[in-house]
């Protein structure tokens, strides 16, 4: 005959099913907690991917060398379009220059003389300012001797 297996008390069981569970509930909450960390670190990734995608298509635009370069063509020909018409008015201005000069050739030669002699005459008087001023001075002492003695 054999004896009956011999059961644990039904209260130790109940206790150890227990801490199981609550320790099993304790292991889901955290493992949840890894994913949902894990899933925002991937929306991040994802984020990131996306904004370095539009930078790919930013940076694909900037370096279309067709269109840029038609954008600098396009640029250096209404430059040289401003400089031609700049010519043309430079010129415009140089040839009414010309022609102004033409008319007041011969008034400037008719005056000519004139200022030369104006000028020959200011340069003589330059030349004798240091001795008129010398003269003043000199004429200033002897008054203010003869005043400060006379007196």
């Amino acid at each position: 005959m054999s004896t009956p297996p011999k059961t644990a008390s039904a209260p130790f069981e109940a206790r150890q099913l227990a801490e199981t569970l609550d320790t099993m509930g304790l292991l889901v909450a955290s493992l949840l907690d890894r994913i949902d960390a894990q899933g925002r670190m991937l929306e991040q990734v994802l984020q990131i991917a996306a904004e370095a995608r539009e930078a790919v298509f930013a940076a694909e635009t900037a370096t279309d060398w067709k269109r840029n370069g038609d954008l600098i063509n396009e640029g250096i020909a209404r430059g040289t379009r401003q400089v031609d018409e700049l010519v043309e008015v430079i010129n415009t201005q140089l040839d009414i220059g010309n022609g102004v000069f033409e008319l007041m050739k011969p008034l400037l030669e008719e005056r000519l003389p004139e200022a030369v002699k104006r000028r020959e005459r200011l340069e003589r008087l330059r030349r004798w300012m240091p001795v008129m001023l010398l003269g003043a001075v000199l004429v200033g002492v002897g008054l203010t001797l003869i005043l400060t003695w006379g007196v």
